[in-house]
């Protein structure tokens, strides 16, 4: 209630109504009540205050007492007031003179409560003072904004979170716990948690005895699989605390859930995958060296165990390439030390030469997603039966060099004495049917020294010791003396031989004048040998790659038996042709195309073959079009 005292009239404002009162009901109000003169400084501005009158309230709350003479000065009487009230004083007292009448809450740190002061202008200067003590009104505001403040933090967590008394009711949830039984929040309050569980006694042996420990005033914690109303498994971390009264007694607890199901499943996930590769790791033949960034060995697998003969104990920490180099790898640089440089793979074969092993050995760094090194595994598979295997094949096959150049040399030489002197005696001969045997003699003998060449030039090309010299030829020139060289085979064929020449191309090109010459003989050859009627035409163009470099295509086209499309890539193969009825047909032992074949891979090209059977065949290849010597020739 706030009131005005008018002077000393017996009189009081209540809500704007002048009502009498007795002076004694004022000197034993509850509320303080004041009166006193506004004292003015030389701006005409409050500095102090004439008190004449203070009821017990205010000598109780303040400790002022008043002289005698019934007049002090409010900061004599009143001397603990500080700066700060008395500035809100002031200030309080000018609003009041400007509109009559005014009104201050405030905290006084003095007095050491919130109080409520109404001030009231008079006549002459007088003002009067109610003083309401409301700190147990405010402490009772701020106590409530707590509460709510409390709820609302209560029904927004994300975590279930309830409240239970002793006979497990709920009394108090969230909706995050509402929703796990789906439900809303007023549906569960005053139902047992026991009432959710399939059967008692799933809720005894499970729940119940976590319960019973909180309700003796033990925080519990503990995780399981739980089933809820509406069929839905989760994996709930769950925490009882014990909630006690101002005695200090177990009232109830409270329950707190956490759902880790996604958590769980994606563990479980990421053991599983664990088990899976350390499974993997330890099964592998090869041997697994796993370092660190200071290449220090961080893991094994058994393989490497079982090799070096140690356990696993006595590796880890170790450095890699004191342990390399103690079991005496042939290494001149560490290749774990290679591949962090590089920041790729890294290959080397090693010896093992304390057991006479071979290794390919392969390191590769491992990064995480922002790029920092994190390990290097190194792999070591074992080639020595490989190696032996591969030394093995190159002594066969210089054993086949051997025995091909011996038998070479020691055909070629009685089948040149053969020609020589059949050439002699052809001369000396005039009857026809004698020149016409000696004719078939010497076919023969250059049919059979042309197969002793073509074996030899097989044998050099495998083995990989024919060497390119390129050097500027006439091209056109030497596919006009290609053409006549084949002419004679086909006299007695009607197949016209021609040649097209793209007039774009140069007189002069850079290349191995001798092994074109032998792979146009080939192609040329056996276009002739299975072209019985047609054509045949040889063509040179120039042509522009898909990335602008210039190159020369070449191709033999005949017009013959053709090629069955799944032989093509057979008859590529020496030793090779398209059907086995071709060789007592037409003759020939297979070797052509792959001699062909292995020359063009020299010129870093390839032999392309287009074919229908009883249409004819294609067969082409692209050489770079060189106009001058390379820096490598």
């Amino acid at each position: 209630m706030k009131m005005t005292w008018s002077v000393f009239n017996n009189r009081v404002s209540i809500k704007g109504e002048m009502i009498q009162i007795k002076r004694s009901d004022i000197d034993h109000s509850p509320i303080g009540f004041a009166k006193g003169k506004i004292i003015y400084d030389i701006h005409h501005q409050p500095v102090d205050y004439d008190i004449y009158y203070v009821n017990k309230a205010v000598s109780q709350l303040t400790g002022i007492v008043l002289k005698e003479e019934g007049r002090s000065l409010f900061t004599q009487v009143f001397p603990r007031i500080n700066q700060s009230n008395l500035f809100w004083l002031n200030r309080s007292v000018k609003a009041a003179l400007k509109d009559g009448r005014t009104e201050l809450q405030l905290h006084s740190s003095t007095l050491d409560g919130w109080f409520r002061f109404t001030f009231e202008i008079h006549e002459d200067d007088i003002i009067t003072c109610w003083t309401e003590d409301i700190t147990a009104n405010i402490l009772l505001e701020q106590k409530l904004e707590q509460i709510q403040l409390y709820e609302h933090i209560f029904s927004s967590v994300q975590d279930p979170i309830a409240l239970l008394d002793r006979d497990y009711t709920f009394t108090t949830v969230n909706k995050a716990y509402s929703q796990l039984y789906d439900s809303d929040q007023q549906g569960l309050i005053g139902k047992k948690i026991c009432d959710f569980f399939k059967n008692d006694a799933t809720f005894q042996t499970t729940i119940k005895p976590y319960i019973d420990e909180c309700l003796e005033g033990k925080p519990v914690h503990y995780r399981m699989w739980r089933e809820f109303p509406n069929k839905d498994l989760r994996y709930l971390d769950i925490r009882y605390y014990p909630y006690k009264n101002k005695a200090g007694t177990v009232t109830g607890f409270i329950s707190q859930l956490r759902d880790y199901t996604r958590e769980k499943i994606l563990r479980n996930q990421l053991l599983q995958s664990q088990r899976d590769w350390e499974q993997t790791f330890e099964s592998l033949n090869d041997i697994l060296i796993i370092v660190n960034r200071d290449l220090e060995i961080e893991n094994v697998n058994q393989a490497a165990l079982n090799l070096f003969n140690v356990k696993k104990r006595d590796l880890l920490g170790l450095n890699s390439m004191d342990i390399l180099q103690a079991y005496e790898f042939v290494l001149d640089r560490c290749p774990f030390e290679e591949a962090k440089k590089s920041s790729d793979h890294y290959m080397v074969n090693t010896h093992l030469r304390e057991k006479d092993l071979y290794f390919s050995l392969t390191t590769y760094p491992i990064f995480s997603d922002s790029g920092e090194l994190l390990s290097i595994v190194g792999i070591f598979t074992d080639i020595t039966e490989l190696r032996k295997a591969k030394i093995a094949v190159e002594t066969e096959k210089k054993k086949k060099e051997m025995l091909f150049a011996s038998i070479g040399h020691d055909l070629k030489t009685p089948l040149n004495g053969i020609l020589g002197f059949t050439s002699m005696l052809e001369n000396e001969l005039n009857e026809p049917e004698h020149l016409e045997y000696v004719e078939i003699i010497k076919q023969s003998g250059q049919n059979l020294l042309k197969l002793v060449e073509d074996i030899l030039l097989f044998s050099k090309s495998e083995a990989g010791k024919i060497t390119l010299q390129e050097e500027m030829t006439a091209t056109r020139q030497l596919f006009e003396e290609s053409c006549s060289l084949i002419s004679p085979m086909l006299k007695d064929k009607d197949v016209q031989l021609s040649i097209k020449w793209d007039e774009t191309l140069p007189d002069q090109v850079m290349l191995d004048q001798l092994r074109m010459r032998q792979i146009l003989n080939n192609l040329l050859s056996n276009a002739a040998k299975f072209t019985s009627e047609g054509q045949i035409i040889l063509q040179a163009e120039r042509i522009l790659t898909p990335h602008g470099k210039e190159k020369m295509k070449i191709s033999v086209e005949d017009t013959g038996i053709g090629i069955a499309s799944e032989a093509i890539n057979e008859i590529r193969c020496a030793f090779v042709q398209a059907d086995n009825r071709i060789s007592s047909r037409y003759g020939g032992c297979g070797l052509g195309l792959s001699i062909s074949s292995n020359l063009l891979a020299l010129m870093e090209s390839q032999l392309n073959i287009e074919s229908q059977i009883e249409k004819g065949s294609i067969f082409s290849f692209e050489l770079p079009l060189k106009l001058r010597p390379s820096s490598g020739n």
